[in-house]
């Protein structure tokens, strides 16, 4: 892959960006940007055009802001992270366009490869 690939991880939790950064990192990608809430992010990708989004969709604000990533770059890939009983958002998500889900825990290697075959 090509460090020109840039992604934007939107998560709460500090620990889990600097996870997500470090698998995104591993896989080739140059310029990864974080953004702790979907408000933020949604600005964020106005700004920067990342090639990748990794989300967490906890809740319909979710959904809701992957709607309006999608609607501005129907290009951008998105990968959901998600928990048990969160099926019905995931699910929504991938309704409405988004390009993979990862339910947590996850492994390292589980989502470096899912990321290598959007991006092969």
């Amino acid at each position: 892959m090509s460090d020109s690939l840039r992604a934007l991880v939107v998560d709460d939790s500090g620990a889990t960006r600097l996870r997500i950064k470090s698998i995104l990192e591993k896989c080739g990608f140059g310029i990864i940007w974080n953004s702790m809430t979907g408000i933020e992010s949604i600005a964020k990708c106005k700004v920067l055009t990342p090639q990748l989004v990794v989300i967490n969709v906890p809740d319909m604000m979710g959904v809701e802001t992957i709607k309006r990533i999608l609607a501005r770059d129907n290009t951008v890939k998105i990968v959901i992270l998600g928990r048990p009983g969160q099926e019905s958002y995931i699910g929504e998500a991938m309704l409405i366009g988004s390009t993979a889900y990862l339910m947590e825990p996850f492994k390292d290697e589980d989502m470096a490869n899912m990321v290598w075959n959007i991006f092969q």
